[in-house]
């Protein structure tokens, strides 16, 4: 496993824990999704898709409780 594993792993961890402001900027600025793009570069992967929009915190943590409450 090279360092773009491991970059992956630990921020796409990010996205399941409860979002805070710092989870909802890192979406809405685009640098989420740009530290996933650079680390699946590396990947044998034809394309990643875009993280969702979130309008604000309070849409992030609904959608986290949606998803979590499934299991």
């Amino acid at each position: 496993m090279n360092d773009d594993h491991t970059r992956l792993y630990a921020t796409l961890a990010t996205c399941f824990q409860h979002p805070d402001e710092a989870f909802v900027d890192a979406v809405r600025n685009g640098t989420l999704g740009t530290i996933v793009a650079e680390c699946a570069a590396s990947l044998p992967i034809d394309s990643v898709d875009a993280p969702p929009r979130f309008e604000d915190i309070a849409r992030a943590r609904r959608e986290y409780l949606r998803t979590s409450e499934a299991f």
